[in-house]
């Protein structure tokens, strides 16, 4: 636990370099879907965030519940939205302002990625 502690801490000087809002795709139902998300830091230095993944008939909002740092621009989180729960691994591009992203139920997997890169709108 301790190591994991640490990491976070010597990575969380990257942090404030990805928060903001976040529009993309994510690959859902063998199909590409627009989503939006919010990148945002909690009040102990983790990244956390929500979306709202827009299907073509509603809506789905969920949240980017902070589960680790597993390296200096990679941030692995739970999401949870109607469909359940699973886990979801970022990797960030501070300098273009994107992520390259995949998730899954219990593990991210590569057929199913997330896209985003940053616009200048403010966090909500």
């Amino acid at each position: 636990m301790l190591p994991t502690i640490l990491l976070a801490a010597a990575c969380a000087a990257w942090h404030p370099g990805v928060l903001g809002y976040y529009p993309g795709t994510v690959a859902n139902s063998g199909d590409m879907h627009p989503i939006d998300a919010w990148i945002t830091e909690t009040t102990d230095g983790r990244l956390e965030g929500h979306y709202i993944l827009h299907e073509p008939l509603r809506d789905v909002p969920g949240t980017l519940a902070p589960l680790s740092d597993s390296a200096c621009d990679t941030a692995t989180f739970q999401w949870t939205d109607l469909y359940g729960t699973g886990i979801v691994e970022l990797q960030f591009f501070p300098t273009r302002r994107c992520f390259e992203g995949t998730w899954g139920a219990e593990t991210p997997i590569p057929q199913l990625p997330w896209h985003a890169c940053t616009r200048d709108k403010p966090v909500s």
